[in-house]
């Protein structure tokens, strides 16, 4: 090993000293997600059980290490028997409050995202998701609402709210759910996953479903061919209520307006590069929400302005 090989493990050793409180947080909270997901259809498994192992071998050499050894052996075994009953559940998440920092490090929503991956992890391990499920996740993300505009808040909330309409889940729907509550099993523990997102995936969970759409100084992006208005004059509206028109999709962007008729509440038919470069930002941590035009009016209509009466 040469100087500047020592000098890395050196600087890496003397950063996890400063970094400790937010990757005990960072684990506690996804610990708490994961442990709620699994245990919403009152039954653990081998695939389940498995998930709770992966995040009780992460090693991180902190100066807190004999703090999660204890939840580690405390997770393992309570997933020894192949079961995790509700006091087992209750003793993993009094546990997990026990370890947080006094002052926590994170905001709400960060800690709250952390949570949801975890939660979608949970919910995705075992390879099946369920109406139980599904409707556990349901009130989880109404007390979440602070994360609206955000990923993955919107895409799974708009999934979501279409498949409890009808109250049952057909095998598309399950394949698209199962596809993307997986694809947090093998996160790093960081907030921003890098798992590319499967094409044939783009038309579940879109637009997000009832967003709340604010102008001023907003900067909003259109895409689609609209029935009800011109590009033109639906970014003419944009700015009489004190929003920026923007030609492209841009890390500061607000909104992306989807036009286009639509079906159903939570998908379109015209996904294109827009779309797909408004997802990668908000895969990378961007605010950045994507509405269907129909809220957009139904945003404009609230303060006073309707479509085009020539095309409506």
């Amino acid at each position: 090993m040469n100087d500047s090989d020592h000098a890395l493990k050196y600087d890496s050793r003397d950063f996890l000293k400063f970094s400790v409180r937010q990757d005990r947080e960072r684990d506690v909270n996804e610990l708490e997600g994961l442990i709620r997901g699994i245990a919403l259809d009152g039954r653990i498994v081998a695939a389940e059980a498995m998930a709770l192992n992966r995040w009780c071998l992460r090693e991180r050499n902190r100066p807190d290490g004999s703090l999660f050894r204890e939840a580690r052996d405390r997770v393992r075994e309570a997933v020894s028997d192949g079961m995790l009953d509700d006091e087992e559940r209750a003793d993993i998440l009094h546990f997990c409050e026990l370890l947080r920092s006094p002052s926590a490090f994170y905001s709400v929503a960060t800690a709250d995202m952390q949570r949801l991956h975890g939660l979608l992890a949970g919910i995705g391990a075992d390879g099946v998701v369920n109406d139980v499920e599904l409707s556990g996740l349901s009130e989880w993300l109404e007390n979440a609402e602070n994360l609206k505009g955000t990923w993955p808040y919107d895409e799974i909330d708009s999934v979501v709210t279409h498949v409890l309409a009808d109250r049952r889940i057909d095998a598309q729907e399950h394949e698209f759910l199962v596809a993307f509550t997986q694809g947090f099993l093998d996160s790093t523990s960081d907030l921003v996953l890098e798992t590319p997102f499967d094409e044939t995936l783009i038309r579940f969970g879109i637009c997000a479903s009832q967003p709340e759409i604010t102008f001023q100084e907003k900067r909003f992006c259109i895409t689609g061919s609209s029935p009800r208005a011109s590009r033109r004059q639906i970014e003419s509206v944009v700015a009489r209520l004190g929003g920026i028109p923007h030609p492209r999709v841009v890390k500061d962007l607000d909104y992306l307006i989807v036009a286009a008729e639509r079906s159903l509440s939570w998908a379109f038919s015209c996904y294109g590069r827009k779309v797909e470069a408004a997802m990668q930002l908000r895969r990378n941590g961007a605010s950045l929400a994507i509405v269907h035009e129909t809220d957009f009016w139904d945003a404009a209509a609230d303060r006073g302005i309707q479509p085009p009466s020539s095309l409506r």
